[in-house]
């Protein structure tokens, strides 16, 4: 699995892109940010995450996911945020890459 979902993204350009659904994710979060207490601090059901997880990867990077369709799995602000998490953690390079560090 490691990695499946960014090198997806990267079919058609050289550089690595931002994915549709890390887009989605953050268009969800935004408007919620200042009503909601521990956005990142509190941690999604780690079943719907991961479940969302695997419809990604078999979707590919631009799948869509509509995150105000009312489900419970999709509604809520701490999978959202959990996703976005674990897509950040499993990045086979940090954002900050390494080289920065030097």
């Amino acid at each position: 699995y490691k990695g499946s979902w960014l090198s997806r993204s990267k079919e058609q350009t050289d550089r690595y892109r931002i994915p549709s659904f890390i887009e989605q994710i953050i268009t969800f979060l935004l408007p919620k940010t200042e009503q909601t207490l521990g956005i990142f601090r509190i941690n999604g059901d780690p079943t719907q995450i991961n479940r969302l997880k695997d419809r990604i990867n078999t979707a590919g990077a631009d799948a869509i996911i509509d995150f105000n369709c009312g489900t419970v799995e999709l509604n809520d602000i701490h999978i959202a945020a959990g996703l976005l998490k674990l897509f950040l953690r499993e990045l086979p390079e940090p954002i900050l890459t390494y080289s920065l560090y030097d």
